[in-house]
């Protein structure tokens, strides 16, 4: 068994054990990073917040008061008001990213995020929609009866 790994060139084996890394080209962390300090600025309200993080979080505005209060839930705390899971993912996801330092209230306060459009089905282009011919069947019983009088 050895000896067939050892016949096998490194580039097939794969490192699948590292890090998860953040990438941040345009934003270098910020130095020190803020950690479990994090605060959030006075003039922040929730819906502000929600808005510019973007993730189509606004009908959960009412469930907090403060934005310290979004920043500082744990995932039990945020499934207790009632948040689904891809939402809940969504928001530690972004709190974890201000307190590693890739975000900043400033660099968001100057980000637009645009709300999701509703989702529609497209029609499919195979095939032409076909125009519906009307129906001549009562004229003809009526042209039917004319002749047989």
């Amino acid at each position: 068994m050895l000896s067939i790994i050892n016949s096998i060139p490194v580039r097939f084996f794969r490192m699948r054990l590292r890090d998860p890394r953040i990438r941040s080209f345009l934003n270098p962390p910020i130095s020190p990073c803020p950690g479990l300090a994090l605060k959030a600025p006075e003039d922040w309200t929730v819906e502000k917040y929600f808005t510019k993080i973007g993730g189509d979080l606004s009908e959960y505005v009412d469930k907090f008061s403060t934005v310290q209060e979004v920043l500082d839930a744990h995932r039990f705390e945020l499934k207790g008001k009632g948040i689904p899971a891809r939402k809940r993912k969504y928001i530690m996801m972004v709190n974890e990213y201000f307190r590693r330092g890739f975000l900043s209230f400033e660099h968001i306060e100057k980000r637009t995020a645009t709300p999701k459009k509703p989702w529609s089905k497209k029609k499919s282009a195979k095939a032409p929609a076909k125009k519906a011919k009307p129906d001549d069947k009562a004229g003809d019983k009526g042209k039917k009866e004319a002749a047989k009088k």
